[in-house]
């Protein structure tokens, strides 16, 4: 119901995916004519969505524009609660029931999940090359599924394992070219030897006289450096540790709720002025390393389309 229905206000709130359905809509009705150029035009602000927004041919033609370069942000994020203080310089707050993510911004920074060592890599002991199966008795070959950590990782594995932690740690697994996320899905603490799922690429010790690296994350005990994070599952409260300046009062932490931004496919299409923010990486069952990731999904993604334009856009990890 737009006197002029060539120019659309939007407020961040507004749900843009909404504005989007009601033009096309229009446009099937013939409210708007299929050929007529439709501009968005966004006011000043965050735009908050909890599933992709999706363009399809039917929304050719269509502008969506920010009022400033850089003032309008389109947002997969979910604000969490004001942080309170802890214990130990450690700052909590809670995070809704079901929430699952890998992912957290504060005040716009990228966070770290709790990991060891803080910088760096820990280096494999040695590889676990076989192993006998104890209900078959053949030789199972683990050189892809397991290996060796060192004293002071293991020291920190067996007390995850104590605390009923231990399945949501992670080891990225660093081979010369390629990086796997892989779960810890058992430690033997006796021999030190550390489970991963899936497999690697290739067997564990890279060859060539090099010795493989590690990182352990998403540990509770590893929490203990600025700009690290921990989310305990069952207690739903999220534990930061604050970088240098963040005041409790200003901070804000913001967690993913989409695992896109944008989907595409259509033409004549524009973007400008726009920022893309908080997008989430589903990495709960690990990730496979092959050479330049080329399997990781996009968080804004265009297909089957042409002339699709970005222009003086933004796009944030």
């Amino acid at each position: 119901g737009c006197e002029d229905c060539s120019h659309i206000s939007v407020r961040p709130a507004d749900n843009l995916q909404s504005i989007v359905y009601r033009v096309r809509e229009a446009r099937r009705t013939g409210k708007i004519p299929l050929e007529q150029v439709v501009s968005l035009e966004l006011s000043e602000g965050i735009y908050r969505i909890s599933q992709p927004l999706a363009l399809t041919a039917e929304d050719s033609h269509l502008r969506v524009i920010a009022d400033k370069t850089g003032d309008v942000v389109i947002s997969g994020g979910f604000e969490l609660p004001a942080f309170v203080e802890h214990r130990n310089g450690v700052w909590r707050t809670k995070v809704p029931v079901g929430c699952r993510f890998d992912q957290m911004w504060v005040n716009g920074r990228f966070a770290t999940r709790a990991r060891m060592p803080n910088e760096g890599f820990a280096f494999m002991q040695s590889p676990c090359e076989e192993s006998v199966d104890p209900k078959s008795g053949k030789v199972v070959d683990q050189s892809k599924k397991a290996f060796v950590s060192g004293v002071k990782e293991a020291a920190a594995l067996a007390e995850e394992e104590r605390n009923g932690n231990l399945g949501r740690a992670f080891g990225r697994i660093y081979q010369l070219w390629v990086m796997g996320l892989h779960r810890i899905i058992s430690f033997d603490s006796k021999d030190r030897i550390v489970k991963v799922a899936p497999d690697t690429e290739r067997p564990m010790l890279n060859g060539w006289g090099l010795t493989t690296r590690y990182v352990l994350e998403n540990l509770r005990v590893a929490l203990d450096a600025p700009g690290e994070w921990y989310h305990d599952v069952a207690s739903g409260e999220l534990f930061y540790m604050p970088r240098h300046g963040e005041r409790i009062e200003e901070t804000r932490a913001v967690i993913p709720m989409t695992m896109k931004l944008l989907q595409v496919n259509g033409s004549d299409i524009v973007f400008k002025g726009v920022t893309f923010a908080d997008c989430g990486y589903d990495l709960s069952r690990g990730v496979l390393g092959v050479q330049a990731q080329y399997e990781a999904p996009a968080a804004v993604a265009v297909s089957d389309s042409e002339s699709v334009d970005f222009i003086s856009c933004s796009f944030l990890r």
